[in-house]
């Protein structure tokens, strides 16, 4: 059966903000790539969703609001009451003292729920929306990468960079190229509010080498540091038996020591992958994809991976 406009719709705006189950995403995805026009009409939905991206983050609370949330309701169980009328003592209770103390004491370990179950509920609800927007985010990646493939005939190559053969250089040369949009953000959301990309391709070739600021390349996210063997260097790519939905091109940025540990992005539990395909996974281990570390190569160094099926995601100022 054909699926109406609105049908469509519907799916691909369940897919911008997050709200599908795994099946439903894998099918979008696939219907995404078997037709480019969904891929316009995504364009166009995330577009007109941008908008509401203003009212997305919560204002922050006044300075000490839980303190004197805290002082507030401890002067008011304090206070003297007006006393209720009075009542039969026949069920020996011990007065309407006995009741107000009671009252008190359900307050205060309802609060002490609320502080002990609550904030960390809050906190793992924050955590999980900001892994799901993260996600979101790299999928729009996913897609600048796809169009500069489409455009180039291979993905970004940051080694031709050189001096500035860093990771983070694929922002600026997705820029350049015309396929990167504003709604990509160059910070995970798990790190705080959306920034787009402020640098051209010349901006980013004039600074000084030495001054490469990750903060302005990406300060969030891991690419692909593609992979050496005899014949020399490769830029990423889907080398002949590999799986597209295998092949790792960006990620959530490894630690400070690539060496041990998940991405500091979603507090060191896990980290957002996408592939060449285009579908991104949350994975609680670095060994994705072909079993290997996407951190390190096979020698656990940061750079280009042994062969091709060493993938290597380094930092913004990770060189091959």
């Amino acid at each position: 059966m054909r699926e109406s406009n609105s049908q469509i719709d519907a799916q691909l705006l369940g897919f911008l903000v997050g709200g599908l189950e795994e099946k439903e995403l894998r099918q979008v995805e696939a219907d995404l790539e078997a037709h480019p026009e969904r891929r316009l009409r995504l364009d166009k939905l995330r577009l007109a969703l941008d908008p509401l991206a203003a009212d997305k983050d919560e204002p922050a609370p006044p300075r000490g609001l839980a303190v004197r949330t805290i002082a507030l309701i401890a002067e008011h169980s304090c206070r003297q009451l007006p006393r209720a009328p009075a009542t039969s003592r026949q069920s020996g209770g011990g007065g309407r003292t006995w009741w107000r103390r009671a009252d008190v004491l359900v307050a205060a370990c309802l609060l002490l729920t609320f502080l002990g179950l609550g904030i960390p509920a809050v906190v793992r609800m924050r955590a999980g929306a900001a892994r799901v927007e993260c996600q979101n985010n790299l999928r729009t990646f996913g897609f600048a990468l796809q169009n500069y493939h489409e455009l180039r005939g291979h993905y970004p190559n940051i080694a031709e960079e050189a001096p500035h053969n860093v990771a983070g250089m694929v922002i600026p040369i997705l820029a350049d190229a015309g396929v990167l949009k504003d709604t990509a953000s160059i910070r995970c959301a798990g790190n705080g509010a959306h920034l787009a990309n402020s640098l051209t391709l010349d901006e980013a070739r004039a600074i000084p080498p030495e001054n490469l600021d990750d903060r302005r390349l990406t300060p969030s996210y891991a690419f692909s540091l593609g992979f050496k063997d005899d014949t020399g260097y490769h830029p990423p790519c889907q080398c002949e038996g590999q799986p597209a939905n295998l092949v790792a091109l960006m990620s959530d940025g490894p630690p400070l020591n690539a060496g041990a540990g998940n991405s500091p992005n979603h507090r060191g539990d896990g980290q957002n992958v996408l592939f060449i395909d285009g579908s991104v996974g949350y994975y609680k281990t670095r060994n994705v994809g072909f079993d290997n570390d996407i951190f390190t190569n096979k020698a656990k160094q940061v750079a280009a991976g042994l062969d091709c099926l060493d993938i290597v995601l380094g930092r913004s100022l990770a060189r091959p």
